[in-house]
C-alpha cells in the first residue's frame, strides 16, 4: 500500500483484508476509499495518540471533498504500520473541526 513515517521512521503501510471485512458496518467507506489511504495520510491536518495504545495514532484529514478519521497502528520492531480503521466524518468541514476539538480536549491539550 506504500510507506509512511507517521511514527518516526519510514515503514511499510499495510491494510489487511481482515480489517476491511471487519469494518463493513461503515457503509460510506468503499474499497475505493481504502485505496486512497496513502493520499489521505499526505493530507493530514492533525495527528493524535490514542489513550488505549501508544502505538496507535489517529489522523484527521480532509481529502477531496470528504473528511476522514484514520487510525494507524505501529508494529513495534517490525517494518510495518497497519491501517486499522477508516471512517468518513462528513463533507462539512465543521464536523472535522468538531472532532479535532473533541480529541484535543480528550488529550488535555
Amino acid at each position: 500500500m506504500g510507506k509512511t513515517s507517521i511514527f518516526g521512521s519510514e515503514k511499510r503501510l499495510i491494510l489487511s483484508s481482515d480489517t476491511i471485512k471487519s469494518h463493513t458496518h461503515h457503509k460510506d467507506i468503499t474499497a475505493n476509499e481504502y485505496a486512497k489511504i496513502p493520499d489521505i495520510i499526505k493530507q493530514k491536518l492533525h495527528i493524535y495518540n490514542t489513550e488505549q495504545d501508544k502505538n496507535r495514532k489517529i489522523i484527521m484529514a480532509n481529502y477531496g471533498d470528504k473528511n476522514y478519521k484514520l487510525v494507524l497502528k505501529n508494529i513495534g520492531k517490525k517494518d510495518e504500520n497497519f491501517a486499522i480503521s477508516l471512517t468518513w466524518l462528513s463533507k462539512n468541514f465543521n464536523a472535522l473541526k468538531k472532532e479535532i476539538k473533541r480529541l484535543k480536549n480528550k488529550q488535555g491539550r
